[in-house]
């Protein structure tokens, strides 16, 4: 993968691997999870017309998208899972 290269000596090459490297955290499954709400909530109201249902809507499904993910991650650090 390009993401995985080592840089070679210029300083140049050091700064295209720590670019590349830091944005590696930010594809995780609760970034993908972020984008599919914002998405399916841009679909269904509209931020511009009616912003404070779509901020409620955005926080609530935030907070049970973590419930759901927090009691997934317990159930696998007690063995339940996996």
């Amino acid at each position: 993968m390009v993401w995985f290269c080592q840089a070679k000596d210029g300083i140049r090459d050091k700064l295209v691997t720590v670019v590349q490297t830091c944005a590696l955290p930010i594809l995780g499954t609760v970034a993908v999870a972020s984008l599919l709400i914002g998405s399916m909530l841009g679909s269904e109201v509209s931020p511009t017309e009616n912003p404070a249902l779509y901020l409620h809507l955005a926080l609530t499904a935030t907070f049970f998208a973590g419930v759901f993910q927090a009691s997934l991650g317990l159930l696998r650090y007690h063995g339940v899972l996996y």
